[in-house]
């Protein structure tokens, strides 16, 4: 088997042959957003099966392209779904997407995923920038090997969610009238929906919210020392005495009831200055 750097350094190699300029900004659309792209002026479209080695997406509602976009002018990928543990993968393949882009040149990553609400002040609908997590059940993507090219050892993840970033987008929010908060995420690995239990426990712990991804992805760009920008569509409430069951029918439309205040979010993101920060 050819070993797991080679295969990030051919699949990072391949995409740079694709364009001319290579992007330093990267956004993971999350459950819901894929339709974000249609937002963006579409430079190039890259077929993730044609991307050696890059594991076969299987969940529908996902977009299987990895897709070169201007964004306020600026060359940005954009990817239109993500790998999730609970489909199957391991823990490298999950975040393989994130080390290929990083090893391409890659210096800014903006996260979006749908999650669970478990703050009662909250609501269905809101946004949430993720300011910190707590990773209740996904194992290291670290694990083994270190490359010291990559990263430390033991990187620290304190302030993972850039800081000063997180300060520009919520004064951006509050001059556009968005509806914008920041919270705790908390990692599970999924696909079952939690139980009521659960969810009083995990506000106990001081989550904000519950989601099934995207703690892996931060986990490998924080290690390869990248901006970070999280931010979570509240997808359905858990937060009450009694929790209502969840449908993902009715999750997808209100994640999609909000593409147009995340599209302003990752556009202003676009025009900050971050590589220089």
């Amino acid at each position: 088997m050819i070993p797991f750097h080679f295969r990030i350094w051919e699949a990072a190699d391949f995409i740079r042959k694709q364009i001319n300029d290579v992007p330093r900004h990267a956004v993971f659309l999350g459950t819901g957003l894929k339709d974000i792209t249609n937002e963006f002026e579409i430079t190039n479209q890259i077929p993730l099966r044609s991307i050696p080695h890059f594991p076969t997406m299987t969940v529908k509602h996902m977009d299987a392209t990895l897709y070169v976009a201007l964004i306020r002018d600026v060359p940005t990928w954009i990817i239109g779904g993500r790998l999730h543990y609970y489909e199957g993968y391991s823990i490298e393949a999950v975040t393989f997407p994130v080390r290929m882009m990083a090893d391409a040149g890659t210096e800014a990553f903006f996260f979006t995923n749908a999650a669970g609400n478990v703050n009662p002040e909250w609501r269905t609908g809101d946004l949430v920038l993720i300011h910190d997590h707590i990773n209740w059940s996904f194992p290291s993507p670290l694990r083994g090997e270190n490359r010291a090219e990559w990263g430390d050892r033991y990187p620290i993840m304190e302030d993972v969610y850039t800081p000063s970033i997180n300060s520009n987008l919520l004064n951006f929010a509050t001059q556009q009238g968005i509806r914008l908060h920041t919270g705790v995420y908390l990692g599970l690995t999924g696909p079952q929906l939690e139980t009521t239990a659960e969810y009083r426990l995990f506000r106990k712990l001081g989550a904000d919210m519950i989601g099934m991804s995207t703690i892996p992805e931060v986990i490998v760009a924080g290690h390869m020392k990248r901006h970070v920008t999280g931010l979570s569509v509240l997808s359905n409430d858990a937060s009450g005495v009694q929790i209502s069951p969840a449908r993902v029918e009715d999750m997808l439309k209100t994640i999609r009831e909000k593409n147009k205040e995340v599209t302003a979010l990752i556009r202003h993101w676009a025009s900050l200055d971050l590589i220089s920060n």
